[in-house]
């Protein structure tokens, strides 16, 4: 557990898909959000609840409500922000982690946007 704690950082990062049009030779940096964890304790309960709601508030700056009251933004928005934390759970590979996004998302079905 100790080599857990020992990660510093995870990045939390999607790129909202159809809000952006660039050329497709275009590099485009979808934008990040730095996660430290360094602090927790991952096999524990608290540690891994603690960083499920910083990688949570990472995904609601990198996947901002949108300006606009059309429907088809705020879900999209909902999508980026799943998707975000899916990702930056499925990185870190912790099992209490895992079990916790698992949890809060038993019942999430993508809606199309």
């Amino acid at each position: 557990m100790r080599a857990m704690r020992k990660v510093g950082w995870s990045v939390v990062g999607l790129l909202v898909l159809g809000a952006v049009t660039v050329p497709a030779w275009a590099e485009v940096t979808p934008p990040q959000v730095a996660v430290r964890y360094g602090d927790l304790d991952l096999s524990t309960r608290k540690g891994a609840e603690t960083l499920y709601a910083r990688i949570v508030t990472a995904a609601q700056k990198v996947c901002p409500l949108p300006i606009s009251n059309e429907l088809i933004w705020s879900v999209a928005t909902v999508n980026c922000r799943h998707a975000a934390v899916q990702r930056a759970v499925n990185s870190i590979q912790s099992p209490r982690l895992s079990e916790i996004f698992a949890a809060r998302t038993r019942y999430w079905h993508q809606t199309p946007a």
